[in-house]
């Protein structure tokens, strides 16, 4: 690994000082709990400075010792929950560390607290359980915090995880992202205060520019509504030829070839001459469609091809040298070696690259999906893409907040939204919390949830004008 420290940030009740040993012990690293560093300075305890010095009083200490141990690199710091809070502790930790955040549930953290309380000392404080409602107190205080965490290098779930999975997981991702290309500084940026817990998050009034998807050299779309893409999903060239004609005459903004639904996929030959025929067909009646080539694996809701893993590899080689694709989607789940191949792959095709992430069974938290938007700015995509399938309208708000908060921070587009009956919403409104392209059927389905091209634009029209004249 490179000379770099490993920072651990996260709610109280995650378990960073335990992990933190346990990782320096894997690594052979030295290990530093913040909280232990500030007691033994200031000759305090934690509970004492609070009391005497007040919580800006304790926060100075905590910068201090931040600094004084991101000294000699590689180490491994566990910081105290709100350490990450100040944006100069954040900037620090950015310069020379990778930032790990250990994530949790508040019911989870909840009970680990109190197992915490009661496995230490007589003295020992948690001041969030002497709270009313100390299950509130978590999840409040959490939600003001979230936004911070949530732009931390990598994520790791503690809640189903032993300590020694939590270990694991912490080194291979830093094994990882020592082998990713490094993004520009997320995590030393400034934030904006969160909102009131009391208060929905409120998108920008409708007419805001979204990040524009750019196709050789030029943008796709006028900026401030959502690109309309519709699937093709067709078995045979001459299905697909028949379906781009009927989709082309409702002239979406994208089409997106659905390549794992083609019966031909182990003949490379045969998917390029019917990338090309679907160009084609685009052309007569749509002019200059930009066409977005997907296979999707069975892992993330596709369809189960006869080729190997290397052979899809090897037909993204093919389509994005073959001048008729302009768009590849590539799933984040391939191993880091292999999103780079493709990268390197679509830059010789004048080819931009989407990196995505699906789940057809539920709707992982808002920092996971967070997270996924990270990962894929960090692994070079020109696009960030997050699909999940919510199980109530919560889910839904899960997925809705997570996008508005990461095109806060990220530079490239975004696309993000929910499946089935639920999800459907967010194909309507998604656009207003910062998703560039929202699908819709044209022929032919390709997820549950989509809606149809022209049911769609006209919701969309609605709400543009609502919010237009709200403004």
């Amino acid at each position: 690994m490179a000379a770099r420290g490993i920072y651990l940030i996260g709610f109280s009740g995650t378990g960073k000082s335990t992990i933190a040993h346990a990782v320096a012990a894997e690594l052979g690293w030295p290990a530093h709990d913040l909280d232990r560093v500030i007691a033994e300075r200031s000759g305090m305890t934690i509970p004492a400075i609070f009391e005497r010095e007040g919580e800006a009083g304790f926060r100075d200490r905590e910068a201090e010792a931040l600094r004084a141990v991101a000294g000699a690199v590689p180490f491994v710091v566990a910081t105290g929950g709100g350490a990450p809070m100040r944006v100069e502790n954040r900037r620090l930790m950015a310069s020379n560390g990778w930032v790990i955040a250990l994530e949790g549930r508040p019911e989870a953290l909840h009970q680990r607290i109190q197992r915490q309380l009661r496995q230490s000392s007589p003295d020992a404080t948690r001041p969030l359980l002497g709270a009313a409602d100390p299950l509130d107190a978590i999840r409040a205080l959490k939600q003001r915090r979230q936004s911070v965490y949530a732009l931390a290098d990598w994520t790791v779930h503690t809640d189903r995880l032993t300590p020694e999975q939590v270990v694991a997981e912490v080194v291979r991702a830093v094994k990882l992202l020592e082998t990713t290309p490094e993004p520009p500084a997320t995590f030393g940026a400034p934030v904006a205060p969160p909102p009131d817990s009391r208060e929905p998050a409120r998108p920008a009034a409708g007419g805001a520019t979204r990040k524009r998807i750019e196709v050789h050299g030029k943008p796709v779309g006028g900026g401030k509504l959502p690109l309309v893409c519709t699937p093709l999903v067709g078995s045979t060239r001459e299905a697909l030829v028949e379906e781009a004609a009927a989709v082309a005459a409702k002239h979406p903004d994208v089409v997106e070839w659905r390549v794992d639904f083609f019966e031909r996929i182990a003949r490379a030959d045969e998917v390029v001459d019917a990338a090309r025929a679907i160009k084609a067909a685009l052309a007569k009646d749509a002019g200059e469609v930009p066409l977005i080539f997907t296979r999707r694996s069975p892992r993330e809701g596709g369809r189960p091809v006869p080729i190997s893993e290397p052979e899809v590899l090897g037909l993204y080689e093919a389509a994005c040298a073959s001048g008729s694709i302009d768009l590849v989607d590539l799933e984040l789940g391939n191993a880091a070696e292999d999103v780079r191949r493709i990268r390197e792959a679509s830059r010789r095709g004048d080819v931009k690259l989407i990196l995505s992430f699906h789940d057809f069974e539920r709707t992982p938290p808002a920092g996971v999906l967070h997270q996924k938007f990270l990962d894929a700015q960090r692994m070079d995509a020109d696009a960030a893409k997050v699909a999940v399938m919510p199980r109530s309208l919560d889910d839904v708000l899960t997925l809705l907040s997570a996008t508005l908060r990461a095109d806060e921070v990220l530079r490239i587009p975004l696309l993000s939204m929910s499946m089935g009956e639920y999800g459907s919403l967010t194909r309507m409104c998604g656009w207003m919390f910062g998703s560039t392209l929202t699908f819709a059927i044209g022929q032919g389905s390709s997820a549950p949830g989509q809606v149809p091209i022209e049911d769609l634009r006209t919701v969309i029209e609605i709400l543009r004008s609502s919010l237009g004249s709200a403004g």
